[in-house]
């Protein structure tokens, strides 16, 4: 496995429960009930990200040329589904709706803040 690869596996773990951690703080403190699916809410996005990330290094490695358009695809595709995800919580549960959306919101934004800060890291080298 790349060495990019492992480090960029290893930070996003890093973020993802952090951002784990800290949610669960804000909402044990702030809330009596937190949604059913929380502890599946950061491995799902650590999958994500880690989907993303070796997509994006085999592409590159065939294609440089083209890798901003691939990434912006993921990104996407990466978006629709979290998109998907929060509609089938919507309708399947029903309960704690707007926490399991500021929840996704959150880890979305996280690590796609942090995959473009690599991406942009890798692109300049």
């Amino acid at each position: 496995m790349n060495r990019l690869i492992k480090d960029i596996a290893i930070w996003s773990l890093i973020i993802v429960l952090l951002t784990a951690l800290l949610t669960y703080y804000f909402y044990a403190c702030h809330f009596v009930n937190y949604f059913r699916v929380f502890p599946l809410l950061p491995i799902l996005f650590y999958v994500f990200g880690i989907i993303v990330i070796v997509l994006s290094e085999e592409i590159s490695a065939l294609d440089s040329l083209r890798f901003n358009v691939y990434f912006l695809g993921f990104t996407i595709i990466k978006f629709l589904t979290t998109c998907l995800l929060v509609v089938a919580y919507h309708m399947i549960f029903k309960e704690h709706l707007r926490t399991f959306v500021a929840t996704t919101i959150a880890y979305y934004f996280v690590l796609l803040t942090y995959e473009i800060i690599t991406f942009v890291k890798k692109i300049k080298k």
